[in-house]
């Protein structure tokens, strides 16, 4: 069987032969890096008093999000919606 035979989830019509996928890693320091050019390209000093940890914080949160294995429960995303508002709450 070939991987145009795979739906998005994996698995093939009519068959239950999961394809083994290769976790996706992320550069950390360049992330690290990536995040204080970003606070300078707005204007930002990365070194000012409450911004020293942000590169670290959006660093771990692209971190999470790029190498988040939805076969595992690390992460549990949970979603009420109403109406026209969705609230997502990471706990």
């Amino acid at each position: 069987m070939n991987t145009d035979q795979l739906r998005s989830n994996g698995y093939s019509n009519g068959h239950h032969a999961q394809i083994e996928r290769q976790p996706k890693r992320v550069d950390y320091p360049r992330l690290l890096a990536l995040g204080r050019e970003l606070l300078i390209a707005i204007g930002e000093d990365p070194e000012r008093e409450g911004l020293q940890e942000t590169p670290r914080r959006w660093a771990d949160a692209w971190r999470e999000f790029i190498e988040y294995d939805p076969g595992t429960v690390d992460s549990c995303f949970e979603s009420v919606s109403t109406d026209q508002m969705v609230v997502v709450l990471n706990r």
